[in-house]
């Protein structure tokens, strides 16, 4: 996640592939800053919403149910769609507006042979591998894989300020989430699973598969889900909405 693996050399200044340099302007710390702004986004009105007790109206099952599907399901929609939409215009300045103007700024042959560049590559950026080596399909793979992991971190931020009565834990319910599972994942299965370490694209510290870094995104899913569940089924018993 920290910029490039194959970066910029300390003696031309060049990169090894036009993907280093996407990875370097979307990639590194600022994906968390992306994170702390979709929970805050998506969690904050619902936090003030609670406090204010504006659903106490709803005292049917099936208005609770319809009141929280509709509060809950267009923000993670909403963050997910905006996400994309900057990874794409990214995507749209590097390969389209820097790539034609700016040849000498990538520069394979100072990081070895031709074939053995192209595997080390493939091995830090998989999406670019998975895309055929394509830079529009790199670019739209990124912005959907950003898009969603961004949408996730919403659906969470919004589901835990409606379970959780403390606001300050509501909103922090994601960054524990995630740095617990940084840390498991990272002694269990390595750093690459790690999504504190790699997440905008698998790539960043060390050469990463698809599947490995798949596995956050899948953990931050089954805990929505669950949350999900357990708040469509004890909404309508619970005092927040009475």
């Amino acid at each position: 996640m920290y910029a490039l693996r194959i970066g910029p050399s300390t003696t031309n200044a060049t990169y090894s592939s036009w993907p280093a340099v996407f990875q370097d302007v979307v990639g590194g710390p600022a994906f968390l800053v992306v994170v702390a702004l979709a929970a805050a986004i998506a969690g904050m009105p619902l936090v003030v919403a609670m406090r204010e007790r504006w659903p106490a109206h709803l005292r049917t099952r099936a208005t609770v149910r319809r009141w929280i599907a509709s509060e809950i399901l267009w923000r993670p929609v909403a963050v997910a769609a905006v996400v994309a939409v900057c990874i794409l215009v990214c995507g749209l300045v590097v390969f389209g507006w820097v790539a034609p103007r700016s040849s000498g700024l990538v520069d394979p042959s100072g990081y070895g042979e031709p074939d053995e560049v192209a595997r080390m590559v493939d091995g830090s950026y998989p999406l670019y591998a998975a895309a055929g080596r394509s830079s529009v399909g790199f670019v739209v793979l990124s912005a959907l894989w950003a898009g969603l992991h961004a949408g996730l971190i919403a659906l969470m931020s919004a589901l835990a300020a409606l379970l959780i009565r403390n606001r300050v834990l509501a909103l922090l319910a994601p960054a524990v989430l995630l740095i617990g599972a940084s840390i498991g994942l990272e002694l269990t299965v390595g750093p690459a699973a790690s999504p504190l370490i790699t997440w905008v694209h698998p790539g960043g510290l060390l050469p990463s598969n698809l599947i490995a870094a798949a596995i956050p995104g899948l953990l931050l899913g089954l805990v929505c889900g669950a949350m999900a569940v357990v708040l469509l089924r004890r909404a309508p018993q619970m005092d927040r909405f009475s």
